[in-house]
């Protein structure tokens, strides 16, 4: 679960060059997992990951009703 966790943190830090190997690494886990994002600001978000592209990727909350939190990588 951690290794997911610093996996996302890091795809969130690196530069740009480095991103795409980032985004391989970050393929490799499986949609639905639980996983915790902490954005540059310091803000932490825990859900599911439910979709991954290019630019982004979209994280689903525990919470019912609550919507979908979609995350650009550069944050």
């Amino acid at each position: 679960m951690k290794s997911i966790a610093w996996l996302l943190a890091l795809i969130l830090i690196v530069p740009a060059e480095a991103r795409e190997r980032t985004m391989e690494q970050a393929k490799k886990i499986p949609l639905g997992s639980e996983v915790v994002v902490t954005l540059k600001e310091k803000q932490a978000f825990t859900g599911r990951l439910v979709e991954l592209n290019e630019n982004s990727f979209t994280l689903g909350s525990f919470v019912p009703g609550e919507a979908d939190r979609l995350v650009p990588f550069q944050e």
